[in-house]
């Protein structure tokens, strides 16, 4: 590359889907309303006090639930929850009824969380700060819960994934 280039949306778009990530489902409960989403941009961030973060789009409803309601919960999925994903992250719940048709229970926020995940957390909502199209969200976690069984589902270059060992060189 030489001196200046020019960030086009496609092209950064398709730079930053090289990065592999795990995959969760976030949840809130607004009012009646139950929203969730697929996020793949999540991390923990610190462990005292525990606190996770993770990034939301400005126009999504589960972001909106989440701030008006205070608290959310975030549900790590394994392998076999690929059709969970797909579903949360393009499906109109009015036609696809994602919460009526798995495992779900509600923590302390009410906020569902899926029964088989990975793990679990059942935050409440600590900050969210402003990053260009999408807010970065930072929750106390209150509940958490883990589920040893199944690998990771990941998420790059746009398709889904799943985690093979490699060993280690010592």
């Amino acid at each position: 590359m030489t001196g200046t280039t020019r960030l086009q949306s496609a092209a950064i778009a398709s730079a930053f889907s090289q990065f592999t990530s795990g995959v969760t489902i976030v949840t809130a409960v607004n009012r009646s309303t139950v929203c969730g989403m697929t996020a793949s941009s999540f991390t923990s961030l610190s462990v005292s006090p525990p606190l996770i973060l993770l990034c939301l789009g400005n126009s999504t409803r589960t972001l909106e639930a989440l701030t008006s309601a205070g608290h959310f919960a975030v549900s790590v999925l394994a392998e076999q929850h690929t059709c969970l994903a797909r579903g949360f992250a393009g499906a109109a719940v009015e036609r696809w009824a994602p919460f009526d048709s798995h495992a779900w229970r509600g923590g302390g926020s009410r906020a569902p969380v899926l029964q088989d995940s990975l793990a679990w957390f059942d935050c409440r909502l600590s900050a969210t700060h402003e990053g260009g199209d999408h807010s970065i969200v930072i929750g106390e976690v209150l509940e958490f819960g883990t589920n040893s069984q199944g690998r990771p589902l990941l998420y790059g270059n746009r398709s889904w994934r799943t985690v093979s060992p490699v060993p280690l060189e010592t």
